[in-house]
């Protein structure tokens, strides 16, 4: 009977140790807050802001703006204070539709990457 119960702890102990550390091995960085908001359409923003839902690898994580002829305007990286913000000071934009791009790599090793547009008017 020991053996069963100690089967039956073995494998619960799994399981809950399973549920604990799962979130945390499939962990990847996707924005949570994105300024301007994807699709908007806006003012000429000053600056192009994304915040991940973990921290990042400086090294290896960019940013960068392009205008509707797919012509780099500007790109940029971490915030020195926030591992977790991605940073871009923008030039004085004309209205036109802009297109933001970004690929990072989370502290777990993780490269996600995605895009989105806005609008100036």
């Amino acid at each position: 009977m020991s053996k069963a119960i100690l089967k039956i702890f073995l494998t619960c102990l799994v399981f809950i140790s399973t549920l604990l550390f799962l979130p945390r091995v499939l962990a990847h960085a996707f924005p949570k807050q994105e300024e301007p908001r994807p699709n908007s359409i806006v003012q000429a923003p000053k600056t192009v802001t994304i915040t991940f839902n973990e921290e990042l690898e400086p090294e290896f994580s960019t940013l960068w703006i392009t205008d509707s002829n797919n012509q780099k305007i500007a790109s940029g990286g971490l915030n020195p204070d926030n591992i977790q913000i991605m940073t871009l000071n923008l030039p004085s934009l004309p209205a036109g539709i802009y297109h933001v791009y970004w690929k990072v790599i989370s502290r777990d090793g993780h490269q996600t990457e995605g895009k989105y547009e806005f609008t100036v008017k």
